[in-house]
């Protein structure tokens, strides 16, 4: 999805995008995405998450690819078959070139967000952009980090809401989401979360339904 402020210098200010891709094992994928000019006057973030989709009953033993992106700083992750890469993009970059090489044969589901502060001064202007895949990745990224995958589809339940968050916050994820949505990103996804989660039934919910909820709260969706 890309998104621009529109007037005579409609530079795109925000990049976000899911993409599902099949690969033979020794496969490549790569991904070309531009950025706006000049970064240096424009803070631009970036967070990239690759990850294996692991089938029902498979044992992700092994991560089954590598993947590349510089120019953006990878992130440690608890999950083999996960690698993140999130902060600040480097002034010299015209575009972020991802390299996916695929080990075993398999799916490999790939999100490729960018932001720029800039944003932030149309955001009432948009609707929904991309915000429900950004927080599921961002989420997902976390999670990852505590070696927790999140499962496809059905149900979800997160034991510690705040120690989810805390991973985010001691991340550049932070930043990136800081300039999708806004410098107290963080503080209003925590309530978010809080708020959308069911406290009796602790943190028990569709995943769907979660994240529209936390995207209502947050004033993202209509």
């Amino acid at each position: 999805m890309r998104l621009g402020t529109g007037g005579a210098d409609a530079e795109v200010r925000m990049f976000v995008t899911g993409t599902l891709v099949e690969l033979e094992e020794g496969g490549r994928f790569d991904m070309m995405i531009p950025l706006p000019r000049p970064i240096a006057d424009d803070h631009c973030s970036a967070f990239v998450l690759v990850e294996r989709v692991v089938e029902s009953g498979e044992a992700p033993a092994e991560a089954g690819f590598t993947a590349e992106l510089p120019g953006v700083k990878p992130l440690a992750t608890e999950l083999r078959t996960m690698q993140l890469f999130a902060g600040s993009v480097s002034d010299d970059l015209d575009a972020l070139m991802l390299s996916v090489v695929a080990q075993v044969r398999g799916r490999f589901r790939i999100f490729v967000g960018w932001a720029s502060r800039r944003l932030r001064e149309v955001w009432a202007k948009l609707r929904c952009p991309g915000c429900r895949m950004a927080l599921k990745a961002a989420l997902k990224a976390g999670l990852g980090m505590l070696g927790v995958p999140l499962p496809e589809g059905g149900e979800v339940m997160i034991d510690s809401v705040d120690r989810l968050l805390d991973a985010l916050l001691q991340s550049e994820i932070v930043e990136f989401l800081s300039d999708l949505l806004g410098e107290h990103a963080l503080d209003a996804l925590r309530d978010a979360v809080h708020g959308a989660f069911d406290p009796v039934s602790k943190a028990l919910r569709l995943l769907d339904e979660l994240f529209f909820a936390i995207c209502a709260r947050l004033g993202l969706c209509p």
